[in-house]
């Protein structure tokens, strides 16, 4: 009977330790897609180039609204395909000059004048799992350093 208690507290003790991990394997995923993808709008690390729209694309479906991949031409005649996905609310009219906001590492990874530097609902869902992470991992490993040292007095 002894033993197999004992074995239920080395059990449950295991899954305190190991539940908390995919939580914070979801902020890792978190903070990875904002380095990849915002960082450099957030810190300035970007260049402005004056481009003119020369093609949409074709949309491309979504789960939310179809997702499109300009092209547009630089002043100096060069063609810039972005790598990032725009919704139609953020493209610019066509042959009309604008000013595209482009990252220092990404050269093809731009934002248009309408498009946010981050993505508010993004990042508020990112806040609330990351709150709730460290609650439920706090909470886990209080109670396994509270049954360890209970065990050791």
């Amino acid at each position: 009977m002894h033993d197999r208690q004992t074995n239920q507290k080395r059990t449950s003790s295991l899954v305190l330790l190991l539940c908390p991990l995919p939580f914070l394997l979801g902020c890792v995923m978190m903070a990875t897609a904002f380095w990849q993808n915002d960082a450099d709008y957030v810190f300035g690390r970007l260049k402005t180039v004056d481009a003119i729209l020369i093609d949409v694309g074709p949309a491309h479906p979504s789960s939310g609204r179809p997702r499109f991949f300009p092209t547009f031409r630089l002043l100096d005649g060069q063609i810039l395909k972005l790598e990032n996905a725009l919704v139609a609310d953020e493209i610019p009219p066509a042959n009309q000059a604008v000013q595209l906001r482009c990252s220092l590492r990404k050269s093809h990874h731009c934002k248009t004048p309408a498009s946010p530097d981050i993505d508010p609902i993004f990042y508020a869902i990112a806040a609330l799992w990351m709150v709730l992470t460290l609650v439920i991992t706090v909470a886990m490993w209080r109670t396994l350093y509270c049954r360890l040292l209970a065990r050791t007095s």
